[in-house]
């Protein structure tokens, strides 16, 4: 049984704005206690407010990202921190499967299965294939990774070391003692995997789903893929002498293989036979451009790759 006192506040920051966050809102009236948006000034702040009220607008201030995700989850007052984007849409049991997963002894962190919307066109589709690929109902089994005391794990949910960014629910208080120690912002890989040195574990709700969308034009530049790879490359490598980079750059010269081979399959579970083509030319270069921009993190550092997450 779900424990009824649990309250989720659902942090969301505006990627695409306008009718995207229109629509993400609109399917959440029944689904959050608390609701906070962060968003850029060029979004009608006003006429959201008058239609959705009921919801807190924050300004980002031109934080990236991850920065605002941490403004949103400490502003946040729920027992659960639940992030989305505007970007994607949460199936109608979403919330339930929140509060189901969270009701489980020891659950500090849980996601779900991300579908890729048919309409999306092919730049879209292959970026929701390389970030989320991995994630559809059909390809998240090749994700499980049973613990020792695997008898523990809770009924339903399923034991991984990965989650999806734009579907992903915390539990409020080990969660705000992660984010105190890291002065990046909420960058969910990294907050993962210290959660994990913890001895927590992440889980996958199945019935915890999201279909990704819309077309997030910012993040589908190859430029902004570069800056990614650079950025997660720049904080693995953070305090290691240049032997460590120099072997993770050596690592790095196979990426462009590695990374779009895996894109390539993970498409095929989330894109139409007849789309393949186009998207496959495009997870390449997006690949690549990760890639290039992981090398180059191992040599230089993170460089402004932060600042350059909105």
């Amino acid at each position: 049984m779900t424990d009824p006192c649990q309250t989720i506040s659902v942090v969301i920051v505006s990627l695409v704005g306008g009718d995207a966050l229109g629509g993400l809102l609109g399917s959440l009236k029944p689904a959050a206690d608390e609701c906070l948006v962060l968003l850029d000034e060029g979004n009608n702040v006003s006429q959201l407010r008058e239609q959705f009220p009921a919801v807190q607008f924050v300004s980002r201030q031109d934080l990236s990202v991850p920065m605002a995700r941490k403004r949103g989850a400490h502003l946040a007052s729920g027992d659960i921190v639940a992030l989305l984007e505007d970007t994607s849409l949460p199936a109608p049991g979403w919330r339930d499967a929140v509060v189901a997963a969270f009701s489980r002894p020891g659950v500090v962190a849980a996601g779900g299965p991300v579908l890729l919307a048919a309409r999306l066109g092919a730049r879209f589709l292959a970026l929701g294939s390389a970030e989320y690929g991995r994630f559809h109902p059909d390809r998240i089994s090749r994700l499980v990774d049973e613990p020792e005391g695997s008898e523990t794990i809770p009924e339903g949910l399923l034991p991984v070391t990965r989650l999806p960014g734009n579907n992903i629910a915390y539990r409020r208080a080990p969660l705000m003692e992660m984010l105190s120690q890291n002065e990046s912002g909420l960058i969910e890989g990294e907050v993962n995997e210290a959660l994990m040195a913890r001895g927590f574990n992440l889980y996958i709700e199945p019935a915890m789903v999201v279909t990704y969308g819309m077309a997030d034009e910012h993040g589908a530049r190859l430029r902004t893929r570069f800056n990614h790879g650079r950025l997660f490359a720049g904080n693995r490598i953070a305090g290691q002498g240049a032997g460590a980079r120099i072997g993770w750059f050596l690592k790095s010269l196979l990426l462009p293989f590695v990374l779009t081979t895996r894109g390539w399959s993970n498409m095929t579970a989330s894109v139409a036979a007849a789309a393949w083509p186009k998207v496959m030319a495009w997870i390449l270069l997006m690949e690549t451009a990760w890639s290039v921009g992981e090398a180059v993190g191992y040599l230089r550092g993170p460089g402004r790759s932060l600042d350059a997450w909105h």
